[in-house]
């Protein structure tokens, strides 16, 4: 996002030339030597975001088992990430790097939209994320019938364009200048307060709470399969005993046969003193000991079949559950711990402006661009598919070298 940086940072050594018939000529500062670690820091943090963001969406076009639905809203972070980085932070990269904005007024207006669009634009993904996994964990049948993830990212298009068009235009008519580049909020106080309703504080509280929402309904889930899991170890355990006790019997019973000199009758024993059944519906198999018709020995007993247990997919599905929502801590923390300090002093310098250190809005106005370094590196830790997507692109990048 554009803003009082420029005009700190880039303008201390700016002079104006006067030509004698009323007329200025602007001439470019001198580059402050002091400042060359700063601008290679940030070309390469610029350069770690384009190849981060460009891995994750080449691993999306060659491994298919990424495109659940889920990740339709990484896709979604991933391109606004690397739009960031070839725009915004590039244009700003070199604007930091000359002191003055030297592409004229179109290319400023198309570099502070985008900027502040996509902004807005991974603003009101995660809170889609969010929301998303709420209505799943919450009203899953629903969820399941009514969710549409295609009128999800009309309605974020929608949000983007609304939220920021406004506030944009109404800036570009009043305050447009030559080799100077910037959305100024003192300027524009009463869309500061729009944009910061709409765009920053309403969509955090609504990912805060849909957050501790499924936080809450994970927990919940978690205590009722270590429940159902204990019952299940239970079950084994009394069917383990009943198994020992059949054998026992069997044992006994083939001893006292050979005891009789009965061979004819220990020949036969092992299909006719134990059978097995079939399975029930609920998962359970039925199996007889005994002598057959004769009916010497007979004991019934089940046992439970873990294939057919009735809590494994559920439980299969709850771990996937658990993988998404660990994904979704890491990124909407990553997004808070970011975006939020930017938000107070954006504000902040809108009203009082004194109050607001040149230096200390720079840092965290580059904080904001750092969520989109850190973005693909969270994805790999949290995702071993995305993990694996990423060997996989870059052996296919190796082999194809020339």
């Amino acid at each position: 996002m554009t803003g009082i940086a420029n005009n700190t940072t880039h303008f201390e050594n700016t002079t104006v030339v006067n030509t004698g018939n009323n007329n200025t000529e602007f001439v470019p500062p001198d580059f402050q030597v002091t400042a060359k670690n700063i601008i290679l820091a940030v070309t390469l943090m610029d350069l770690v975001t384009i190849f981060g963001n460009l891995l994750v969406l080449l691993s999306f076009a060659i491994e298919r088992r990424l495109l659940h639905p889920f990740n339709l809203y990484i896709l979604i972070l991933a391109v606004r990430d690397f739009f960031v980085a070839i725009t915004a932070m590039t244009f700003h990269t070199l604007d930091t790097l000359l002191g003055y904005w030297p592409f004229g007024r179109i290319m400023c207006g198309v570099w502070i939209y985008f900027d502040f669009a996509m902004t807005f634009a991974s603003v009101f993904t995660l809170v889609a994320i969010s929301v998303d996994r709420f209505w799943c964990v919450t009203w899953a049948i629903n969820y399941k019938k009514y969710n549409n993830r295609c009128r999800t990212v009309m309605i974020l298009m929608f949000c983007v364009v609304a939220v920021w068009t406004p506030p944009f235009i109404a800036d570009r008519l009043q305050h447009n200048e030559d080799h100077f580049c910037i959305w100024e909020p003192s300027n524009n106080r009463e869309f500061v307060i729009f944009v910061a309703i709409m765009g920053h504080y309403i969509p955090c509280l609504v990912m805060v709470f849909s957050y501790l929402k499924v936080l809450y309904v994970m927990r919940c889930q978690a205590l009722k399969i270590a429940a159902n899991t204990g019952i299940s170890l239970q079950t084994r355990s009394s069917v383990s005993t009943v198994r020992t006790d059949v054998n026992l019997a069997r044992a006994n019973v083939l001893q006292n046969s050979e005891s009789r000199g009965d061979r004819t009758m220990t020949d036969k024993t092992p299909n006719k003193y134990l059978s097995v059944g079939r399975s029930t519906a609920d998962g359970a198999s039925t199996s007889q000991t005994g002598f057959g018709s004769k009916g010497r020995l007979t004991k019934t007993y089940k046992t439970y079949d873990s294939r057919r247990n009735p809590f494994r997919k559920e439980n299969g599905g709850n771990v996937r559950e658990r993988r998404i929502f660990i994904t979704l801590t890491y990124v909407m923390s990553s997004y808070l711990i970011c975006w939020f300090p930017f938000y107070i002093v954006f504000d902040t310098y809108a009203w009082a402006s004194e109050l607001v250190p040149g230096d200390l809005y720079t840092f965290f106005f580059w904080m904001t661009y750092l969520n989109s370094t850190l973005n693909p590196f969270i994805y790999a830790y949290t995702s071993k598919e995305f993990r694996q997507a990423f060997m996989k692109v870059l052996r296919c990048v190796y082999r194809c070298r020339p």
